[in-house]
């Protein structure tokens, strides 16, 4: 651990780094390296000797990038940022709602990559004084949680910045009667209601209070039924188009009223002018944006050019180009995949990273941030991503072509972990080692009903339970490589143990079932069944510890909920094994049924991904409208 002396700073370099000493990253003594520190028009340059260390920066993240620098014994450092603003968008609106000290944290480690921006995505999950349900019971930051976190990013140079819904994906505050008549369809506003648009004003005042910043994500994507719903009941079919810029005007004036300048997601005008496809190919020359919506389209919103999904570099010069036929400044954003299941993709998110970073920075984008999102549910752990954020922040300083071994290097300075074993928890995956597409294989062979078996025609028997047994052993090797993110690697690690034993489970139960195995069907009722269901119970403790480590308590009793379910169905299974043995029973009628491909496709194989838990436990509706 560097020791160093602060003595010749300025108070507002010295708070950061004491904050930083708190962590353990550093030591403050008078005895330590001597910081001198002077700021410059552009880029970093670190110059150490003799026990002195001299640093020019132009903005704070930069300061405390060239501290990581010193920590990882570097002794001449000079670089300039490729991104004027490079970051990080954190869900926090799917379940997990990140708790105050775990943002403050992830704020650390962005500061020492140099980082500049984070948005904190927040559908509905911050308090708006005069609308009682918004975020009820979801975990909602109150203002002054808010303002705590602005100050704090705000001293290690980090612009934290809002992002929310004023259109679409409002489907949880949406549910309650205090907004019933402001629903279009599904989570969609109805758009030209002086009410919709009251509701938008006291939101984004709300928000002006909490944030220093003044640029806010105003969201709109994904916006598919707009105008088909209630407002289709009142007005009448409209160009949908027309509809779209026309509530995007009324919210770019509320924003203005309140000083800030908006940025929104791209794939609407896209969807809308190709009859609903976003990622088209620049050689596509059949269509094009109507003149109208161009005209329309106001200049004074960035739009935010979205795309996780390739790893091809040429896509995204396209799409690119595509989005410069707009009057409007672009921003890109990307993924670090930990929205897929129960653990992450690295190795997709660093290779599509990449290609995106590399195309943005031939096609001049100046501002960038990769997302990372907690679809149903948020099961995998947050920091996960950690490794996907040091490689923007070395694309920005170091260039497209940055080696890993210097990534290597750098994740260690700036998180204390290791890696390549950070890369190790997208193994379970990957049962037959194919990257080509993304994978979350461990997720419906966790949550599938052993006596339904909807995915067992994907699971190989003599190479699964080997596989997870596998990563088991190597993700509890790497926890103890890595003891401040222990508790990552433990959980994933259990997740394999008992897929180790239950992966195949489904089928043994229907073998010994169609074999008239009566001994076998004895063994798995009495002993595999109870020893896997203990595993989940230490599973349901082990989703508890992580979710609050890292989030508020809300949303973790849909976890529960569903490792619950997961235990009483096998004990369900148990219970119904040992009717058939008794002669309670003559014949167990879902053991019977014929099983097919989750997908339909009888060449498939392995992994079929599903990563809605609803279709994964039962082909029964788990709810009704």
């Amino acid at each position: 651990m560097i020791s160093i002396a602060v003595g010749k700073l300025a108070e507002e370099l010295t708070h950061p780094l004491r904050e930083l000493e708190q962590a353990g990253f550093l030591s403050i003594s008078g005895t330590g390296t001597e910081i001198e520190a002077e700021t410059q028009e552009k880029g970093l340059k670190l110059t150490q000797s003799d026990g002195r260390a001299e640093i020019k920066y132009s903005n704070k993240a930069e300061f405390i990038r060239a501290i990581s620098h010193l920590m990882q014994g570097e002794t001449e450092v000079a670089e300039t940022a490729a991104f004027k603003a490079n970051g990080y968008m954190l869900d926090c609106s799917r379940n997990a709602v990140a708790s105050i000290p775990a943002v403050k944290k992830l704020i650390r480690h962005m500061a020492l990559m140099g980082l500049n921006t984070l948005q904190l995505y927040t559908e509905d999950t911050f308090e708006i004084p005069e609308w009682k349900y918004f975020g009820y019971l979801r975990g909602r930051y109150t203002k002054e949680e808010l303002k705590e976190l602005d100050s704090y990013a705000e001293m290690f140079g980090i612009e934290l910045i809002p992002c929310v819904q004023t259109l679409a994906h409002l489907n949880e505050a949406l549910r309650w009667p205090e907004f019933h008549d402001i629903v279009d369809c599904e989570d969609i506003l109805l758009v030209g209601e002086e009410k919709t648009y009251r509701f938008l004003d006291d939101m984004i005042r709300t928000l002006s209070e909490c944030f220093s910043s003044k640029n806010i994500n105003i969201g709109m994507d994904e916006a598919h039924m707009l105008g088909l719903g209630k407002y289709l009941d009142k007005h009448g079919y409209q160009n949908r188009s027309d509809i779209m810029t026309s509530h995007l005007s009324k919210v770019i004036e509320i924003c203005k009223k309140y000083d800030f300048k908006p940025m929104m997601w791209s794939d609407m005008f896209f969807r809308l002018a190709y009859k609903g496809e976003y990622y088209v190919s620049e050689e596509d020359t059949n269509v094009d944006f109507p003149p109208e919506m161009l005209e329309k389209l106001r200049s004074d919103v960035k739009l935010v050019y979205w795309d996780y999904y390739s790893k091809d570099k040429d896509r995204y010069n396209a799409m690119i180009k595509r989005h410069r036929r707009f009057p409007n400044e672009i921003t890109f954003a990307g993924g670090a995949y930990k929205w897929n299941g129960l653990t992450p993709d690295l190795r997709f998110s660093y290779d599509a990273t990449r290609a995106a970073l590399s195309a943005s920075i031939e096609e001049g984008i100046e501002e960038v941030f990769t997302t990372g999102w907690g679809d149903d549910g948020a099961e995998t752990p947050a920091f996960v991503i950690l490794p996907i954020l040091q490689l923007h922040a070395e694309i920005a300083y170091k260039g497209a072509d940055v080696s890993e071994d210097t990534l290597r290097v750098r994740f260690k300075a700036c998180t204390r972990g290791n890696w390549d074993d950070f890369f190790m928890l997208d193994t379970p995956n990957f049962t037959n080692y194919s990257r080509e597409h993304l994978q979350n294989t461990t997720k419906p062979l966790l949550y599938q009903d052993v006596l339904l078996g909807i995915f067992d025609r994907h699971v190989d028997p003599n190479t699964f339970p080997i596989h997870f047994k596998v990563c088991a052993k190597q993700l509890k090797k790497a926890a103890k490589r890595n003891p401040q993110w222990s508790y990552i690697f433990t959980h994933t690690a259990l997740i394999s143990e008992i897929l180790s034993q239950k992966a195949t489970l489904g089928i043994e139960i229907r073998r010994a079932y169609i074999d008239s195995n009566v001994d076998e069907l004895r063994w798995l009722a009495y002993k595999k069944l109870k020893k896997v269901k203990k595993k989940v119970r230490k599973l349901a403790l082990s989703f508890e510890h992580v979710w609050l480590r890292e989030n508020k308590p809300h949303g973790l009793e849909v976890l529960h909920i569903r490792l619950g379910g997961l235990e009483a169905r096998l004990k369900a299974a148990s219970r119904r094994l040992k009717s058939y043995i008794s002669g309670e029973v003559n014949h167990l009628e879902e053991l019977e049924s014929e099983r097919l491909t989750f997908n339909g496709d009888e060449k498939s194989g392995a992994n079929a991904h599903c990563n809605l838990w609803s279709k994964i436990v039962s082909p029964s509706r788990m709810s009704w409208f």
